[in-house]
């Protein structure tokens, strides 16, 4: 009897085990489909919206230059090929120069200043600020594709639907269509996340190397888990509407 119980115990905490080992392997998903049922489209919406201020204020403490979001033209571009992400990321990162650098206005009477002497070319230090600026710019286009792709998989499945029988256009029929994507979708997240995390690596060798504090990393790998447990949501609450 006491062989048999510590079996039945043995097997319990494998039980355990297995679905602790499947809760932090899946919590992405698990989380979403929390969202996805427990909220409408509109809450989540409002929910993607406040993590977007997250990605927005990630270069606030950067000095000496910009970052802003694309514009609807440059997401039209981009997705059409028209502008490369490079192209794309060198158009929304501005620096601006220091005021202590700013040329000085000359007055109409100028006296002529003798010039010191050439003391050969001067060394170019880097501009950090602007290199992690460049790397959070990469993760706004990222996002950018990312979400124009998941819209593009929509507009599929809603074809899709709309394209079946009568008989056919109900809730089995709708899981269908939804599951025929399914393998595309993770085929695309797989995509993005090896992408975010060779741009992390990249950000992190500029802080190392820059000898910066290396929170950001975390702080943009939490926002960008954060805007696919979202969007993963808003889909699922579309399906249980």
């Amino acid at each position: 009897m006491k062989r048999i119980k510590r079996i039945l115990l043995i097997i319990l905490l494998l039980l355990v085990a297995a679905l602790i080992v499947l809760g932090i392997r899946y919590k992405d998903y698990i989380k979403a489909a929390y969202y996805g049922l427990k909220y409408d489209t509109d809450t989540i919406s409002g929910l993607i919206e406040e993590n977007d201020k997250v990605y927005s204020e990630l270069g606030n403490e950067l000095e000496n230059v910009t970052i802003r979001d694309l514009t609807d033209e440059e997401k039209t571009a981009l997705e059409k090929g028209e502008l490369t992400e490079q192209e794309v990321v060198d158009r929304i990162v501005t620096p601006s120069v220091p005021k202590d650098e700013e040329p000085a206005q000359e007055s109409e009477q100028t006296e002529t200043k003798p010039q010191p002497p050439d003391k050969g070319p001067t060394v170019q230090t880097k501009n950090y600020d602007e290199l992690i600026a460049q790397q959070i710019a990469k993760m706004y286009v990222l996002k950018s594709q990312y979400i124009n792709y998941l819209k593009g998989i929509e507009q599929n499945v809603i074809d899709d639907y709309n394209a079946l029988p009568k008989e056919q256009k109900n809730a089995a029929g709708k899981r269908s269509v939804i599951m025929s994507y399914y393998s595309r979708g993770l085929a695309l997240e797989t995509e993005c996340d090896a992408k975010v995390e060779m741009v992390l690596a990249d950000l992190e060798k500029i802080l190392d190397e820059a000898g910066r504090d290396k929170s950001l990393i975390s702080t943009i790998r939490t926002a960008y888990q954060n805007e696919k447990t979202l969007q993963k949501s808003y889909y699922l609450s579309i399906y249980n509407s």
